[in-house]
């Protein structure tokens, strides 16, 4: 078999597998918005745990989403423990402070007053840092 059509081959199998994992990551977006609009939280869940979605979505994109996932179902203390898992992540301001504010947002419309202000010295704990 010549080289080229080997190469070939590579070529064409890649691009499949590349298009193959867009098509399931769309997918499954899909279906999760579904069921976060209605409210279907086991099916969320359920989709959460798949080791597809792990594989196919970068770890902070991943978390991000069952964050979202738990504020549908106001499970306070699975939100913490996901809020902590990514504060420990390197990420972008712009990340960062999205994760802040969906999460400072949920405790305060929640009542939770001390993991609100939790959530407020982490920002001020980063207000620090920036303006050193």
């Amino acid at each position: 078999m010549p080289l080229f059509t080997i190469g070939v081959s590579v070529i064409v199998i890649s691009t499949l597998l590349l298009l193959l994992g867009a098509i399931q990551k769309r997918l499954i977006l899909t279906k999760l918005t579904y069921c976060y609009r209605h409210s279907d939280i086991d099916e969320y869940r359920k989709l959460m745990s798949s080791r597809l979605l792990r594989f196919l979505f970068p770890k902070f994109n991943f978390l991000f989403l069952q964050l979202n996932g738990e504020i549908k179902a106001q499970n306070s203390e699975k939100v913490e423990s996901i809020f902590d898992e990514m504060d420990c992540l390197k990420m972008s301001p712009e990340q960062r402070t999205a994760m802040y504010s969906v999460v400072l947002k949920y405790f305060i419309d929640y009542n939770e007053v001390c993991r609100a202000e939790k959530i407020l010295e982490h920002i001020e704990h980063l207000n620090d840092i920036d303006l050193s």
